[in-house]
């Protein structure tokens, strides 16, 4: 009987415990919800708007600015200090993200550089600058032109021209570009290494990843080459630059092609595919056909606003070309420039066809 008594009383003490821990553990589940609840709540609060707070993160952004963006030594028109003047009272009286967000981007305006623009806290880009640009080019007839063509995602194509069988490279989105989609692009021009002629054709060469791009430029690389430069700022003055920086272009690994080639460029070649547009330049055996690129290329990089959450980008760099000659406002220049008014080429391709006729030549 003793025994019997023994066992209830050893499984009514552990059904007690067993309830004890389910208490516990609900009791630390619950502080766990209440204390991640906490430091979210925390992290929403974490900025509060008033003139008191704005001020320092405003001046310390702007002074960032001051010390970090590349081009105002050509923003002549640009008075940095004015524009400090006019909009910090207008930071300061900001309710929230979003107000404060519209007012950095109203004051970025006047430096029309496509690299500085407003990133809000929830991630939504504010652009400060717009392009307008003229395809100098004719999709249609740059596709009727080809055959035996390899598609590489919506990065690019790679054909012949008929009927010469040029090799040709068509950069389609450069912002598509993969390391997958670029050996594929690289694989499908060595096969091409017989042709007697080649055509790059970067005339809508849109940015993206320019140590991708020079994977490709490699391949018609037979020696290293300086093919860009770039400085960065190192003092209080607009003008305090550290050395130049040179970009270069490594020499094939495997057999490069050598033969004629003529590089496409105009205004939608822009930022990274200015850069591609320089590999291919700086190649003695190539020849710049078409309009001078966008010129625009920045390598912007991000400046907190305080504790808001917002950044703003900012040019950080001056791309110059290997003799230094800056590239921001004027764009890559071509060898031989066809200048023609837009509306031809609703109907035609003057670029490719001198491209063209400067291969037959060859």
């Amino acid at each position: 009987m003793s025994c019997i008594k023994s066992q209830v009383i050893r499984y009514l003490l552990m059904e007690r415990l067993a309830m004890n821990a389910g208490v516990v553990r609900y009791v630390v589940m619950l502080i766990c919800v209440v204390a991640t609840s906490s430091i979210t709540i925390a992290q929403d609060e974490v900025f509060t708007y008033s003139p008191q707070t704005l001020g320092p993160a405003f001046d310390a952004y702007w002074q960032a600015f001051d010390r970090q963006y590349s081009y105002f030594s050509i923003k002549k028109d640009v008075d940095w200090s004015k524009l400090k003047e006019e909009f910090r009272p207008k930071a300061l009286a900001a309710k929230n993200a979003d107000e404060l967000a519209k007012v950095l981007q109203q004051m970025l305006r006047p430096l029309n550089d496509i690299h500085v623009f407003v990133m809000t806290k929830e991630g939504k880009r504010l652009d400060t600058a717009q392009r307008r640009w003229n395809y100098n080019g004719n999709g249609r007839i740059v596709m009727d032109q080809l055959t035996d063509t390899i598609r590489c995602g919506s990065f690019a194509i790679v054909g012949k021209t008929k009927p010469d069988g040029f090799g040709y490279f068509l950069m389609a989105n450069q912002s598509a570009a993969t390391p997958a989609l670029v050996k594929q692009v690289v694989d499908e021009i060595r096969k091409l290494k017989d042709a007697r002629g080649f055509i790059v054709d970067l005339r809508r060469a849109n940015g993206g990843n320019e140590a991708l791009a020079r994977e490709i430029a490699q391949c018609f690389c037979a020696k290293e080459v300086v093919y860009a430069k770039s400085k960065f700022r190192n003092g209080a003055g607009h003008n305090d630059f550290g050395k130049d920086f040179e970009r270069k272009l490594p020499a094939s690994k495997e057999d490069p092609y050598t033969r004629p080639v003529v590089c496409l460029i105009g205004e939608g070649a822009i930022s990274s595919g200015e850069g591609f547009a320089k590999m291919m330049k700086a190649l003695p055996h190539v020849t710049m056909v078409g309009l001078p690129t966008a010129g625009a290329s920045g390598n912007p990089g991000p400046i907190a606003v305080g504790k808001t959450g917002i950044q703003v980008y900012c040019s950080r760099w001056v791309d110059m070309l290997p003799d230094g000659t800056t590239v921001e406002g004027k764009g890559v220049p071509p060898t031989v420039e066809v200048k023609v008014p837009p509306e031809t080429y609703r109907t035609a391709d003057p670029t490719l066809e001198k491209a063209l006729e400067i291969l037959r030549k060859k």
